[in-house]
């Protein structure tokens, strides 16, 4: 599986769409939980609230319950080589006094459960990945785009960790964001630290900075995904 999540091609933002030069026609390989796997078939991408995935085997039409999907390999039929990786997964929210994940709908929360959605791989790292979830897939003759509502639509996931953890955003309120990242990376003491200074999160120039952009910015995201080493002490 690490292979083919390395082969991926990461996601700059959700509204983004690469070209394709193929025709509308999209085949995937489905890997079940189970073991199984449908290898080079036709499918129906996903929306983001569907339950089953529908796909074609010999000409046969399937359709297979989310559930027991562990991953989906796509691409368009003239262009092989460009494949993209999406899930069916749960995701949480942290709460940053307890530092627990958490359902955000109240009636899960109660029961100890959590939703899911379906996320694309954005970047992958070592120790933590970023995924970024969807609304809807739109495959035409010419490209495939993705598409969602949400203002941030990142995900970390740490791979000793069940559940994707939505990253907060609010424009007006930049710090909301720093201080979940602290505390989402508390276990790295380095990386607190240097999440600690804004200016590491605001490039201004700064040779020692991260690269360019803002704390909004997937580019943050993949270099802190990058240097996140759990369990790290000062």
């Amino acid at each position: 599986m690490k292979r083919l999540i390395i082969a991926c091609l990461s996601i700059v933002a959700l509204s983004c769409s690469f070209s394709a030069n193929a025709a509308a026609k999209v085949f995937a390989d489905v890997m079940l939980k189970n073991g199984k796997e449908y290898t080079n078939v036709e499918i129906k991408l996903p929306k983001g609230w569907d339950k089953k995935v529908k796909f074609k085997v010999d000409g046969q039409k399937m359709d297979v319950a989310a559930d027991s999907i562990a991953q989906i390999v796509f691409w368009h039929i003239k262009n092989p080589d460009n494949k993209q990786l999406i899930c069916w997964h749960e995701y949480a929210v942290l709460d940053r006094e307890t530092g627990e994940y958490q359902a955000d709908n109240k009636s899960l929360r109660k029961k100890g459960l959590f939703a899911k959605q379906w996320f694309t791989l954005h970047h992958p790292s070592e120790y933590v990945d970023i995924w970024v979830t969807f609304a809807n897939i739109k495959a035409d003759d010419e490209s495939i785009s993705y598409s969602g509502s949400l203002a941030s639509p990142y995900f970390f996931h740490k791979k000793s960790d069940k559940v994707f953890v939505h990253v907060p955003f609010a424009r007006l309120r930049p710090g909301l964001t720093r201080e979940w990242l602290r505390t989402f990376f508390a276990d790295d003491e380095v990386l607190a630290e240097t999440l600690e200074d804004k200016s590491e999160l605001y490039d201004r120039g700064r040779k020692s900075a991260m690269r360019n952009g803002t704390v909004f910015t997937p580019f943050k995201y993949e270099d802190i995904a990058d240097n996140y080493v759990p369990g790290r002490k000062k």
